[in-house]
């Protein structure tokens, strides 16, 4: 009979410095405090449309809640990245908005984001954890109505283009060598209210990162 001596959870595959390419499916809750204030005026169909994002202060944020998406890539400590996503919301804060005389209702939000990721990670057997930042666009639009059904028809949407910048924490939880689900919670230091929170599922072509 004799002994066998077990290594940390994955050290064997641990090798030097290797290059690493992670993908990532995520499902993202975006809490976002709404327009901020753009306006325009346009011609639809020969009516005058103009509209005004204005946060009413008494609202409450959007809540959205979609699919992001992301690849990253670099070597065991850090990675770059990145990430695209789509979320929606059914309720909006007070939009202004008239197309000729008729006024009208904004009554659900989309967001389009498109960002770059910088993150730090590191590992203690199963888990791993660390901090990132993303920078990026967003774009989020805003359909309108006529309230009367009558006068409208073809109601133009409202778009606000903005800049993302968010801090994030993130750990994962190693289910496979190279299969991890994590938790991230992102925080936009820029714009009050706004933050994030995603679970994702990650597919690692190095076996824990290289870590």
């Amino acid at each position: 009979m004799g002994r066998q001596r077990c290594h940390r959870f994955g050290a064997w595959s641990t090798t030097a410095h290797p290059l690493t390419l992670d993908f990532d499916l995520g499902l993202v809750s975006h809490r976002y405090d709404g327009p901020r204030g753009a306006s325009g005026t346009d011609d639809i169909n020969g009516d005058r449309f103009s509209y005004r994002l204005a946060t009413d202060p008494n609202a409450p944020p959007i809540v959205m809640v979609g699919p992001r998406v992301r690849v990253t890539f670099g070597e065991p400590g850090w990675y770059l990245g990145y990430e695209a996503g789509y979320q929606h919301a059914q309720s909006t804060p007070a939009i202004e908005a008239q197309i000729g005389s008729e006024m009208l209702d904004a009554h659900a939000a989309s967001l389009l984001e498109n960002n770059f990721v910088f993150g730090m990670r590191a590992r203690h057997d199963a888990v791993t954890f660390g901090g990132e930042v993303a920078l990026g666009v967003l774009v989020q639009t805003y359909p309108t109505r006529c309230p009367s059904g009558e006068g409208c028809y073809d109601t133009p949407e409202v778009f606000d283009l903005s800049m993302l910048a968010e801090a994030r924490a993130r750990g994962d939880l190693w289910i496979t060598p190279t299969l991890s689900i994590g938790v991230t919670a992102g925080l936009d230091p820029f714009a009050r209210g706004d933050a994030s929170l995603v679970l994702s599922l990650s597919e690692h072509l190095v076996p824990f990162g290289g870590m």
